[in-house]
Order: structure tokens, then sequence, then C-alpha cells
């Protein structure tokens, strides 16, 4: 899967020295990023993975759903969420769904182990669990309340403007479990 975080233009820096560049980024959160290069250009891809691909505009409108879904489930900040999900444009959609909130993903392998999984899961205790139907199953067992972000129709019913900027420069960002 490839990403395009910054194009060779910059339209949301334009004619900026660096250090305005890197003041920019700074004090900008990854989805205010992502929110302003979709707003300079939609219509560019901003992912690629297989034969996928997805635009910027796509992009920040299915994290802005899944986003204002996930509020619903009481996702917030330092809120954890469990992505379980292949490297793809869902998972990247996922990832930036949850940092729009204030949120914390966490990151899981599909591969691994579901008693690894499971593990890292009782441990981090996320409030939601955003994976494919397919592994749903699985996990139904935890206090987490499972999304399957294939299936799940009501995602589709919210709205896609993005919700009010609820992170703070100390927010907590992700959690990740190493391999030891």
């Amino acid at each position: 899967m490839s990403v395009n975080i910054i194009t060779s233009t910059q339209p949301y820096l334009p004619n900026q020295s660096m250090t305005e560049q890197q003041s920019y980024l700074r004090h900008n959160s990854v989805s205010e990023l992502v929110a302003a290069q979709a707003a300079a250009t939609p219509n560019a891809v901003a992912l690629t993975a297989g034969g996928d691909s997805i635009t910027y505009g796509d992009l920040d409108k299915r994290a802005n759903q899944l986003a204002n879904y996930l509020i619903t489930l009481g996702v917030g900040p330092k809120t954890i969420v469990g992505l379980c999900l292949d490297r793809s444009p869902e998972s990247v959609t996922g990832a930036l769904a949850v940092l729009k909130i204030g949120g914390a993903y966490l990151p899981l392998d599909p591969a691994y182990p579901t008693e690894r999984l499971l593990f890292m899961l009782n441990d981090a205790g996320p409030r939601v669990l955003i994976t494919r139907a397919e592994s749903a199953e699985k996990f139904s067992e935890g206090s987490w309340k499972v999304v399957s972000i294939d299936r799940d129709r009501a995602i589709d019913n919210y709205s896609t403007n993005s919700p009010a900027n609820q992170v703070k420069p100390d927010s907590l960002a992700y959690v990740i479990y190493t391999s030891g």
C-alpha cells in the first residue's frame, strides 16, 4: 500500500519557507492536515493498495462518517479503538476517524493468532473494535462493541462533515503492542 502524505505541490503550504511549513505542521493534527489536503485537492489520490485507490476527498468524507458513528458508540478523547484490519484504505480510514475525535487506535494484525489478539484487546480495553465481517465472530465475546467496517451500513447514514475537533497536543494517538 502506498500513501501520499504530502504532494509535490503542497497546495495547503504555498510559497512558504521551510520554517513556516514546519510551524504549520507542528501546530496542526494529522486529521487537520488530511482535511486541508482534501479541501485543496479532493480528487487527488491519497492511498493506493493493490488495485484499489481512494482520493483525499473520499478518505476525509469516509473518515468523517466513521468518526461521527464512533461518537454515538461513546468514542471520544482518550478512548481506545481497536483496528483489526489488513493494510488497506479501510485501515487508514479507521485510524483517521479515531484520530479525528481525539481517540487512540490500537492496530491489530488479523494474521496474528486469535489468542494473541484477544490478549491485546483484553489488556488495552478498547471501547470499540473495528474489523471486517469475516473476523467479527471471533471477537464477539469481549467488552467492546464490534463494528464490521465492510458490512455496517449504519456508518453510511452519518454526516460527512468533520466532527468537532477534540484533539489536544497531549492526546494519545495510538497504543502499540510489540512482539517482545
